[in-house]
């Protein structure tokens, strides 16, 4: 008898829980000034007098007790502000952990399988056509850019399911995972062994505070600033601190919700009766005091992960990584970036992004439901999936980031991201328009992979 499947129910965007559904939001707008930042910064590139380069290569000095050094205002755009950006991802990425799309095997299985598989893929479609050349360049086409991923899933909403919206999108975050592994382990420069002293001497202490209960908000920031000084001068990516500092933050709420619900009611009851003899709050101290405790408790019951991740969410969507794309997202077209459209290097991350990123995460995602290890997400079809998977080409911020930190001195840099660039674009159009043919109810003859075996 033929088995039949007992496909995995996943929740529809509106009936998510209320932080999942503001990632969603905050990004999917966030997409789209960050595209608007990227047509800025190729503009302003191309803009005679050279102004673009002039303002964020310009180098600025800092001295402290007799040692200078020295940085550009780009530097300080991939050094100092992406470590927030990190710091955003890495709290998001504890939380779905913890209590999200990615808190169980269960949940996680196909958006993981679909994830490693549109990371090997690409990875290996790169390497295959640059033996013998830049082989440090392999982690660029691995990455998923989540804001602009989301936008077009916000383009495509009539198309795509919500059980597809919440598997692109933890699929998203599991590649943020593996590319801020990758940068940790593959792309740190020489480490200096004292400030490592340092960076274990803090982080150990930031553990401390977690375990004796600790929440403010502010002492962690304090530490966070003196573990980045202490990343940067380790020769470790700075950005990393972000990730660590994360890792720390409390997910458990200074007061409990039984206590909350207690004090609440008691406070209320007394603002009650207070309020039968006056309506003003502002015409008895008490009732202010009462007034007081209410949005204190209020405020303790939050976890401070939930405090900072509300806090970064809106200043790294809409500044920082639109600031990054302007700092990094010019390029000048000229022969030369032409010229470098057809070496190796650029080559290799275009179809791995394009490629490598589709056919990894399909099928992967369909071995994992023929072995019964994952289900198939509820009224999808495994069309639908394929044409979804497309998105999974659309790479930005961490594409580019990873990129200046293997080809930072290379004159290749321009075309490959004008690669990155490309592929996204050519992602993004794909996946509308095979999604587009789905509605229409087309189908090919044969699907991406046949029903019956992989």
């Amino acid at each position: 008898m033929r088995r039949v499947e007992k496909p995995l129910p996943i929740r529809a965007p509106r009936f998510v829980a209320s932080a999942f559904r503001r990632f969603i939001e905050a990004h999917v707008s966030g997409g789209l000034v960050l595209l608007a930042a990227i047509a800025i910064a190729i503009i302003w590139a191309n803009v005679p007098g050279n102004s673009y380069n002039a303002l964020w290569d310009s180098e600025m000095s800092l001295s402290f007790r007799g040692s200078t050094g020295g940085f550009s205002v780009r530097d300080v755009v991939d050094q100092g502000l992406m470590t927030f950006f990190f710091l955003f991802v890495a709290l998001e990425i504890k939380r779905e952990l913890l209590v999200g799309e990615l808190s169980s095997f269960k949940r996680a299985s196909l958006p993981l399988f679909a994830a490693l598989g549109g990371m090997a893929f690409p990875a290996l479609i790169y390497l295959a056509l640059n033996q013998g050349h830049d082989s440090q360049g392999w982690a660029i086409p691995i990455a998923t850019d989540i804001a602009l991923v989301s936008g077009m899933m916000s383009l495509l909403r009539h198309k795509l399911s919500g059980a597809m919206h919440v598997f692109m999108l933890a699929l998203a975050i599991i590649d943020d995972i593996v590319a801020i592994l990758v940068i940790a382990l593959y792309y740190s420069g020489a480490i200096t062994l004292p400030p490592v002293l340092a960076i274990v001497a803090i982080v150990g202490l930031l553990a401390a505070m977690n375990l004796l209960g600790i929440r403010h908000v502010w002492v962690y920031g304090t530490l966070g600033f003196l573990l980045w000084l202490a990343v940067l001068q380790a020769h470790i990516q700075a950005t990393l601190a972000g990730v660590l500092l994360a890792l720390a933050i409390p997910s458990r709420s200074r007061l409990s919700p039984q206590v909350f619900i207690r004090s609440g009611r008691d406070s209320l009851e007394r603002f009650e009766l207070l309020a039968e003899n006056d309506s003003c709050v502002l015409c008895t101290e008490e009732m202010g005091e009462l007034a007081q405790e209410i949005r204190v408790s209020a405020s303790h019951v939050r976890a401070p992960l939930s405090v900072l991740e509300d806090t970064l969410r809106n200043w790294v969507v809409f500044f920082v990584m639109p600031i990054f794309a302007l700092a990094n997202g010019g390029i000048e077209l000229n022969t030369s970036l032409l010229r470098g459209m057809g070496e190796p290097v650029v080559l290799g991350i275009i179809l791995g992004l394009i490629a490598g990123k589709q056919l990894g995460i399909f099928l992967l995602a369909r071995a994992a439901v023929w072995l019964h290890i994952a289900q198939k997400p509820a009224n999808t079809s495994w069309w639908s999936l394929y044409s979804a998977s497309w998105l999974g080409g659309i790479g930005f911020t961490v594409a580019i980031f990873i990129a200046h930190l293997a080809f930072s001195d290379s004159a290749l840099l321009p075309s490959i991201k004008a690669g990155i660039l490309i592929a996204s674009l050519v992602s993004g159009l794909g996946s509308w328009l095979l999604l587009r043919l789905v509605r229409t109810g087309w189908r090919p003859r044969r699907s991406p992979v046949s029903s019956g075996a992989i």
